[in-house]
């Protein structure tokens, strides 16, 4: 059996923010990945992503204002806070250069940032989200392209479905079932 690789250290932090206290996670070394969740999520989220890249990443999970265990605001959080808070974060933790992975609401937070604080951002992935960019308002010519881009995806996404896999689940997607499958062959021997 090969060496399994050791185990990353996880730090776990709170960062002192006007109006409430953000909850954060530090796991492995080398260049950074800062994870933003979602609206339904928090630090959590990212639980099999940090597992993937903290043996080559330093992994910074963090939750939100007013997503548990961050803590919560009276009459619910301002968006408008939250690309400050990821820039206090970063700074906090001292941050060179940043690479951030956002998904869903978490691309709010990272798209005011990127466009906020250019210089130590090296790479940006929005997942499910647009962030604040209202599609509605892009000019053209990019407007073609990102039409473009749209009809290549959805002809990708059938090309997957013909073949049987299914964009976010693989080959293990078993569309007649419904369900996803074990790739992991078993044996009887």
């Amino acid at each position: 059996m090969p060496a399994q690789p050791p185990i990353p250290v996880r730090r776990i932090g709170n960062l002192p923010r006007p109006g409430c206290r953000l909850h954060y996670e530090v796991t492995g070394e080398g260049p950074a990945i800062v994870l933003a969740h979602g609206l339904g999520g928090n630090q959590l989220s990212w639980w099999q992503q940090v597992a993937y890249f903290a043996p080559r990443y330093t992994c910074i999970a963090f939750a939100h204002r007013g997503f548990a265990p961050s803590t919560a605001i009276p009459g619910g959080p301002d968006p408008a806070d939250y690309a400050d808070d990821l820039a206090a974060l970063i700074d906090h933790l001292r941050l060179a250069d940043v690479r951030i992975v956002a998904q869903s609401m978490g691309g709010w937070s990272a798209v005011e940032y990127a466009l906020r604080r250019t210089g130590k951002l090296k790479a940006l992935v929005l997942a499910a989200t647009t962030g604040t960019i209202d599609p509605g308002r892009i000019r053209e010519p990019e407007r073609s392209r990102l039409e473009d881009w749209a009809h290549g995806a959805e002809r990708a996404r059938a090309d997957f479905a013909r073949r049987g896999a299914h964009a976010a689940a693989g080959a293990a997607w078993r569309p007649s079932s419904r369900r996803c499958t074990s790739s992991i062959a078993t044996s009887t021997t």
